[in-house]
């Protein structure tokens, strides 16, 4: 399953770690007839190299049976008085992850709902970081609450009070 265009990843993070895995990336799809991906993104990178490339997104683990989807449906619809919560959830902020387009759609969004609150998280994302930099620059940071990078257990607490995911990357 190809995940990331080896590429693109060697053009943001110019390793030498990075270019041999790209090589042997480059290698293996030659040999290959049959891949899969996650996204039309990537097949769209892929079709013209392998003879036939299917797309399988990343699965997702159901956690709650039907009652507790209600109940937590009905609790986040409850609690959208008090502002929308979106996350954006990023390993790293650079433009494969595409992090200033999610700032320009929420500021897009705080012009209709002012009491919105982003919450981001991953690297880049830390207070003082890049992701700040720019909403302070956009006049956003205000309706942002900066994270950073949190452990599994912390990300799960705060998935819970969330109402809208902003996935902003190219790739994955």
């Amino acid at each position: 399953t190809v995940h990331d265009h080896h590429w693109k990843v060697l053009r943001y993070m110019p390793t030498l770690y990075r270019l041999v895995r790209a090589m042997m990336a480059e290698r293996n799809l030659r040999r290959l007839n049959h891949v899969t991906t996650v996204s039309p993104y990537m097949n769209s990178l892929l079709e013209k190299r392998v003879n036939k490339v299917a797309i399988v997104p990343n699965p997702v683990q159901i956690r709650l049976n039907e009652l507790g989807v209600k109940n937590l449906i009905d609790s986040r619809l409850n609690s959208l008085e008090t502002g929308p919560q979106f996350i954006m959830i990023n390993n790293g902020w650079n433009a494969r992850k595409n992090g200033k387009f999610g700032l320009q759609v929420f500021q897009k969004f705080l012009e209709d709902f002012p009491n919105a609150v982003l919450h981001l998280v991953g690297a880049g994302c830390e207070p003082n970081a890049t992701a700040f930099a720019e909403a302070l620059e956009m006049g956003i940071s205000g309706n942002i609450t900066f994270h950073g990078v949190l452990r599994q257990p912390e990300l799960f607490a705060l998935l819970e009070r969330i109402h809208f995911l902003l996935h902003t990357a190219n790739e994955e």
